[in-house]
């Protein structure tokens, strides 16, 4: 147990001391590199974050739209693409266990990650999607098995 509390501690050492200021010096490359993007003509930005906590840094953006889900992956496609982001993987994304065909597309750029959440069409609310540039956001077993965005 000693060696678990030990371990644990050394680890938050580690993210707090050594990956957070990396974090915080990444914000303003992700800002940059968001820019870059063209913004889909048809949406309606309607949030806007940046932020960084521990060890990743992250900036974000939602946008209502009444375009279909291939309409906005092309268009991302394209402009991702463009700016040197490589195309990674493709998956649905559901919400609460539920599938209204929500997709996650997943891009990366060295050790950045760009993803494209799109909501898929709920009865309760209009389509949205989200644009999302990130560092630092692997998992511990991306980190292991080295699936993840370097």
């Amino acid at each position: 147990m000693l060696v678990f509390v030990m371990g644990f501690l050394a680890f938050l050492a580690w993210n707090n001391y050594v990956r957070a200021p990396k974090a915080k010096a990444v914000e303003p490359l992700l800002v940059a590199g968001f820019r870059l993007v063209k913004r889909l003509p048809q949406s309606i930005p309607i949030g806007y974050q940046i932020f960084s906590r521990g060890g990743s840094a992250s900036a974000d953006e939602t946008y209502k739209t009444k375009l279909t889900y291939q309409e906005i992956r092309s268009h991302y496609d394209r402009e991702l693409t463009r700016n040197g982001w490589v195309f990674q993987k493709e998956k649905k994304l559901l919400d609460w266990g539920k599938d209204y065909g929500g997709m996650t597309l997943t891009y990366c750029k060295g050790p950045y990650q760009a993803r494209l959440d799109y909501s898929g069409h709920h009865s309760n609310y209009e389509p949205y999607f989200d644009l999302s540039m990130s560092w630092g956001d692997e998992s511990l077993v991306e980190l292991i098995t080295g699936k993840y965005c370097k």
